[in-house]
C-alpha cells in the first residue's frame, strides 16, 4: 500500500522531496509498483517525475551526439527511426524489454537506476559510451555509465539525487546488435545477453570492438580488453575465440540465482559472445552494407531500414526487427499476404497473414 503519493512539478522540489527518509522515486513504475505488489518493499513516500519536462527532452546535438532525457521510454527509442538506423543496438535492446505495455510506460532512466543485471538498455548503453546526466535539484555532473554501478540493485546516486538523461556520442561508421538468451522469446529476463560494436576498414580489418554483457555479473559490464584482441586483424575464428574465453574468464554470475545455474550461465556467456563477435549482420553494418524494407501491414505504411542477418525469414524480420506483431504464419495454402519492399522491388508474401 502506498502511504503518500506526490507529484512536484520542479526538480529542486523532486530532489528536496527524495532526500526524506524513505522516499522512492517513480518514473514508469514498472519495477516499483511491482514491488509494491508483491511485497517485496513497503513503499513510503512515492515521488512521482513524471510532470517533469527535463526528462523528456530528446535532442541531436551539432556533434552528432544524442541526448536522451531520462523519461524517454523503450518504445519511444525502439520506434524511432533514427535511433534505429544510428543506434541499431540500442533499438534492438529497448525493443527486447517487456510487452508492449511495458515498453510504452516503461523508461530508460528507470531501467538504468534500478540497476537490475538484465537491464536491456545498459548494455547497448556501455558499448555505445554513454554518459549519465545527474542533478540533485541544485547542480548536477557527469559520468560514464560504466562508472554508474556499484552493485546488484546500487548506483553512485545519493538519496535526493536523479538521473536526468544520457548522452550518447555519435558513433561514426559501426555495426552493433544487441542479443538476450531466455527461456522464450518474449517477455522473459534475460538468462544471458550480450552487445557488440564493431568497426572495420574497407578491408574488414577490425578498429574497434566493444562487447558488453548482462546477467553475467553482479552489475551490466564491459569485456575489458576486447577491443585490443581484435585491433587490426580480421575477425576470424582465432580472435573471435580468444574474445570469448575473456568474457567467460570475466564472469561473475550469482552463485544464489534461481534462474538457471551459475556455471550454465558462464558457459553461456562465451557462447553469446561468440555469436555476437563473429554474427555477419554485425560486420556487414559495419561495412555499411544494409538492407531496406518498407510494407504496408495493419492500415499502416512503415519505411525503416532493416538489417537481416543470413537465414532470418522475412516474417522474423516483419515481428522482431520491424515490431509488427500482426504479421503472422498463414496456413500453407495462402495464395496472397502483405505486399513488402526489398531493395525497393515490391514482393508479395505468401504464407504470411494479418
Amino acid at each position: 500500500m502506498i502511504l503518500d503519493y506526490v507529484a512536484p512539478r520542479t526538480l529542486s522540489e523532486a530532489c528536496a522531496l527524495g532526500r526524506e527518509a524513505g522516499a522512492v522515486f517513480l518514473a514508469g513504475g514498472t519495477d516499483v509498483l511491482v514491488w509494491e505488489a508483491d511485497g517485496r518493499r513497503r513503499l513510503g513516500r512515492v515521488v512521482s517525475l513524471r510532470d517533469l519536462s527535463e526528462l523528456r527532452e530528446r535532442r541531436w546535438d551539432q556533434d552528432g551526439s544524442l541526448y536522451l532525457g531520462a523519461g524517454t521510454t523503450h518504445d519511444e527509442v525502439a520506434s524511432d527511426p533514427e535511433i534505429q538506423r544510428k543506434y541499431p543496438a540500442l533499438a534492438e535492446g529497448c525493443r527486447s524489454v517487456g510487452s508492449w505495455s511495458i515498453r510504452v510506460a516503461g523508461t530508460l532512466g528507470g531501467n538504468v537506476c534500478t540497476a537490475a543485471p538484465s537491464a536491456d538498455s545498459a548494455g547497448p548503453l556501455l558499448v555505445y559510451g554513454a554518459e549519465v546526466k545527474v542533478t540533485d535539484g541544485e547542480s548536477g555532473h557527469s559520468l560514464p555509465l560504466s562508472e554508474f554501478y556499484v552493485g546488484a540493485g546500487k548506483t553512485v546516486l545519493q538519496q535526493g539525487q536523479i538521473v536526468l538523461g544520457f548522452r550518447i556520442p555519435d558513433p561514426g561508421p559501426h555495426g552493433a546488435a544487441f542479443i538476450k538468451l531466455g527461456r522464450r522469446r518474449a517477455m522473459e529476463i534475460a538468462l544471458v545477453s550480450a552487445t557488440a560494436l564493431v568497426s572495420v576498414d574497407e578491408a574488414g580489418v577490425c578498429r574497434d570492438l566493444r562487447l558488453a554483457l548482462g546477467t553475467a555479473a553482479p552489475t551490466p559490464m564491459l569485456v575489458e580488453g576486447a577491443a585490443e584482441m581484435a585491433a587490426g586483424r580480421l575477425l576470424d575464428d582465432e580472435v573471435v575465440d580468444q574474445i570469448a574465453k575473456a568474457a567467460a574468464a570475466q564472469a561473475r554470475p550469482r552463485v544464489s540465482s534461481f534462474r538457471c545455474d551459475p556455471e550454465y550461465r558462464r558457459r553461456m556467456v562465451a557462447v553469446v559472445a561468440e555469436r555476437q563477435s563473429r554474427r555477419p549482420g554485425v560486420e556487414r553494418r559495419a561495412r555499411g552494407g544494409r538492407r531496406e524494407a518498407g510494407n504496408e501491414l495493419e492500415g499502416q505504411q512503415v519505411g525503416r531500414e532493416v538489417y537481416a542477418d543470413p537465414g532470418e525469414t522475412l516474417l522474423f524480420c516483419l515481428r522482431e526487427r520491424l515490431g509488427l506483431t500482426g504479421a503472422k504464419k498463414g496456413a500453407a495454402m495462402a495464395s496472397a499476404g502483405p505486399v513488402v519492399l526489398i531493395d525497393g522491388q515490391p514482393r508479395i508474401v505468401p504464407g504470411i497473414g494479418r
